[in-house]
């Protein structure tokens, strides 16, 4: 993208051709005083180039005049950008708020200028409950943003955020952010299908401070699943997920984004993770789950086991090796081997 003007026909993704992640190591940089792998300052075209780039993709956008380029607020205006949405117009928005059993909460002191419904729902409500309540608000109309009540947003612009990645990248049904503890540690970011054995996050007790893998803890990326502690979610595809019998009735609510990533896994659509969606809360529901309820998700979704789409074929998947290369040898699922079926003889391990 350097060098000259470009033809609209070699910008391939708005030619219609869709990228493809490939998990391999196809290139490698120097690392010198005057190459940007050593010095980002080395070159004073970079922030233009990167810029125009993102520029082209927005202008080709059904309504480029909604978004805007700023330098994202992570980074030391290195050129890290943000997409930023300016326009007051915006779906319907239900917020269902999450509850502790027998939690008394005030549904109202949720409410943003954005929302035009909010709803109380205890964890341990069944999911048939949930649905009963979305049907309920009509939130099939919209979207929906459900959220834990111990959860503090750390942006107040996370509304603006989901609507800029599930209107640019249409196959996007879901969009969620890391919660951080009262010490600033990482309970749950990205998660990834097949860590730790069932659905985990690599990211997991990472601080705050600590921008991650290739700085993925302060960018938008494609994931397999985020957590329900803070998501907001396109209405229709919720409903029709819970109703898909692909989740079980019985599934405490804590586990729910995890699974509704394995149905949007199925269903060929994205679910992306972004740090503006950050909230911290002191409760800790990705580490509630048990052994059995690890062992029933993985053996449900044993066929998306481990997801390679996102997470490299060639990293750990435990956390003593998260985004360490591995041998082929040493990367197990740790699922235990599918029973063989014997016809007439009987089921052996």
């Amino acid at each position: 993208t350097i060098g000259g003007p470009i033809r609209k026909d070699k910008l391939f993704f708005l030619a219609g051709y869709e990228p493809v992640h490939v998990p391999e190591l196809l290139y490698s940089w120097r690392r010198h005083s005057g190459s940007c792998a050593g010095d980002i300052a080395s070159k004073d075209y970079i922030h233009d180039s990167h810029r125009n780039t993102l520029q082209r993709f927005l202008n080709a956008a059904p309504h480029p005049e909604r978004y805007s380029l700023d330098y994202s607020p992570l980074f030391q205006r290195t050129p890290d950008w943000r997409i930023t949405r300016q326009s007051e117009v915006a779906p319907r928005l239900t917020t269902l708020v999450i509850a502790e059993p027998g939690e008394s909460i005030d549904p109202e002191s949720f409410r943003t200028a954005d929302e035009c419904v909010v709803t109380a729902l205890d964890s341990d409500s069944s999911l048939q409950g949930m649905v009963t309540v979305l049907r309920g608000k009509h939130a099939d109309s919209g979207l929906v943003r459900l959220v834990c009540s111990g959860a503090d947003p750390l942006f107040e612009d996370w509304f603006s955020e989901s609507l800029v990645l599930l209107e640019l990248f249409k196959d996007t049904v879901m969009v969620g952010g890391p919660v951080y503890d009262g010490a600033d540690r990482t309970l749950v970011a990205g998660m990834y299908f097949g860590f730790e054995g069932a659905c985990g996050s690599p990211d997991r007790m990472r601080p705050r401070q600590d921008p991650g893998y290739f700085a993925q803890m302060w960018k938008p990326h494609t994931v397999s699943a985020v957590s329900l502690q803070h998501l907001v979610v396109d209405g229709a595809f919720l409903l029709d997920a819970l109703l898909s019998g692909r989740i079980p009735e019985d599934l405490p609510l804590p586990c729910l984004g995890e699974w509704i990533g394995a149905v949007a896994a199925r269903w060929k659509k994205r679910v992306v993770y972004s740090p503006f969606l950050a909230v911290r809360c002191q409760t800790d529901w990705h580490g509630r789950w048990t052994e059995g309820e690890r062992s029933r998700f993985a053996e449900a979704n044993r066929d998306l086991i481990p997801d390679m789409r996102f997470y490299s074929r060639h990293l750990g998947l435990s956390m003593d090796r998260a985004y360490l290369p591995v041998m082929p040898d040493q990367r197990s699922s740790g699922l235990p081997p599918r029973p063989t079926v014997l016809a007439g003889v009987g089921t052996f391990s």
